[in-house]
């Protein structure tokens, strides 16, 4: 059994260093959602296969590898990615519904494309986990090295504001 368990550790390792590998490989400046993973785990129903698909190692990995392409993995606020349309209309579903359709705009796509367009589009709250990032005031939108200047050291997730 221990032999089962090994071999089943090692595919899965080997699975996300190749896709951390893809993904650097791709774009060296990557955003993800700051998602928290034990909080997540409390969820009974959703717990094992959180557990299993080892998301906080993979988050490492990738970062490892960013940083070893000399690139960049970046944590945005996840609150409200997969309830918001592009168009910034809220519609609210459940995990079951996987196709997007705004009412306000007529927008209809897969839910993960419309998350993955809205976390591109986020200002990042984090960066690699050895920092936050610190906006400009004004809302000034420079480019990435001028708003990474205010990188500090902090490892605790922060509380994200509510969106309201």
């Amino acid at each position: 059994m221990a032999r089962h368990h090994e071999k089943v550790a090692n595919r899965r390792g080997d699975f996300q260093f190749k896709t951390a590998q893809g993904i650097v490989r791709q774009s060296p400046l990557i955003k993800v959602e700051a998602l928290r993973i034990r909080n997540m785990i409390g969820n009974h129903k959703l717990a094992k296969s959180i557990a299993d698909a080892g998301w906080g190692t993979f988050f490492r990995i990738l970062e490892s590898k960013a940083e070893e392409a000399g690139g960049l993995v970046m944590y945005v606020n996840p609150s409200g990615t997969s309830q918001t349309c592009l168009c910034g209309e809220k519609v609210p579903k459940d995990l079951s519904v996987r196709v997007h359709k705004c009412p306000a705009c007529g927008l209809v796509m897969d839910r993960d494309e419309v998350s993955a367009k809205l976390v591109q589009a986020a200002e990042p709250v984090k960066v690699s986990r050895t920092g936050t990032v610190r906006s400009h005031a004004c809302g000034d939108s420079g480019d990435l090295t001028e708003r990474l200047v205010g990188v500090t050291g902090s490892l605790n997730q922060e509380k994200f504001p509510s969106s309201k």
